[in-house]
C-alpha cells in the first residue's frame, strides 16, 4: 500500500519535467519515492544498504539543490529533510559510526550552507557515489554502483 500523499515530500525530477525522486515517512521508516510523468507513485523497495544510501543521496541532493525543481505541491521542507536525517540516524546499521549522523544533524541544526551539509551526508554514500547518479539508479531499477 502506498503512503499517504500528505506523508511524500518531493526532492526533485530526475530530467526537466519527468518524474520526480523524493521520500516518505512511513511506520517502518523513511522510503524513496518516485512521481511518474503521469501523476502514478511507486515506492522503492526498503530494507538494504541501497536505500539507505538512497535516502541519504536524496537529502545530498536536496542540500545541493542539485535536481530540478520538483512539483510545488509536494517540495520536501527543511524540516522535512532533518526529519530523513534524524530516521537515519535511528536506524544506524551496528557497522555505522553513530558520530556521522551526529554530525550531519548538527550540520542542519546549525544552519550550515547545503555544500557542507551534503558534504557530511557524503559519508553515508558507497564511496566515490554521486548523489544524483545513485538516485537514477534507484529510480529506474538499474543496479546501484
Amino acid at each position: 500500500m502506498p503512503p499517504a500523499a500528505d506523508r511524500v515530500r518531493a526532492i526533485g525530477r530526475l530530467a526537466p519535467g519527468g518524474a520526480w525522486i523524493g521520500f516518505a515517512a512511513t511506520p517502518s521508516g523513511h522510503r524513496l519515492v518516485v512521481g511518474e510523468p503521469d501523476g502514478s507513485t511507486r515506492v522503492l523497495p526498503a530494507g538494504d544498504q541501497a536505500t539507505r544510501a538512497g535516502l541519504a543521496a536524496a537529502a545530498s541532493a536536496y542540500f545541493l539543490a542539485s535536481l530540478p525543481p520538483p512539483p510545488p505541491d509536494l517540495e520536501a521542507t527543511h524540516a522535512d529533510v532533518a526529519g530523513l536525517v534524524t530516521s537515519l540516524a535511528r536506524s544506524r546499521p551496528p557497522d555505522e559510526d553513530p558520530a556521522v549522523t551526529v554530525e550531519v544533524i548538527d550540520a542542519i541544526d546549525d544552519g550550515l550552507p547545503g555544500d557542507a551539509v551534503a558534504l557530511r551526508l557524503a559519508a553515508l554514500l558507497p564511496p566515490g557515489a554521486d548523489p544524483v547518479a545513485l538516485l537514477v539508479e534507484l529510480a529506474t531499477g538499474a543496479e546501484p554502483r
